[in-house]
């Protein structure tokens, strides 16, 4: 999985309720086979589409629009084109207004998935010392 173009700091509400929610996402898409799908579309949801359209994110967090509103958003935006778990998981976090937890559901999500999986995530670092590239590996956590 790629890495988010930059870290996000998260408070640690933030960071109970992303395990919370990641856990449940996994479940559920374990549970029907679209785990792959859901991962790779979370990680497109926060990189491309959330960082393309600034105002989607602050609309679907938004506790002075309507769930009705953000539903139609959600599936004129996303049906047939995201895993139906995923797009459900998208309206229940609009329900319950954790919407603006995504980033730190998609963190724990990555991590809980390296897990059942056994991954082990690195990081790799390139510098150049002279002439010579250098790189260096590290697990990122």
């Amino acid at each position: 999985m790629a890495d988010t173009k930059h870290d996000t700091v998260f408070d640690t509400g933030q960071q109970y309720l992303g395990s919370v929610y990641a856990k449940a996402l996994l479940a559920s898409s374990e549970d029907v086979g679209e785990t792959e799908a859901v991962m790779a579309g979370l990680q497109s949801l926060v990189d491309d589409v959330l960082e393309q359209a600034a105002g989607l994110e602050s609309t679907l967090s938004s506790p002075r629009v309507p769930f009705e509103a953000k539903e139609k958003m959600l599936d004129a935006a996303f049906a047939g084109k995201a895993a139906p778990t995923l797009l459900t998981f998208m309206k229940v976090l609009c329900r319950r207004g954790r919407f603006s937890c995504l980033r730190a559901i998609l963190k724990a999500a990555r991590k809980q998935y390296n897990d059942l999986r056994g991954r082990i995530e690195v990081r790799s670092e390139e510098r150049r010392v002279g002439n010579e590239c250098r790189s260096r590996w590290s697990p990122h956590h």
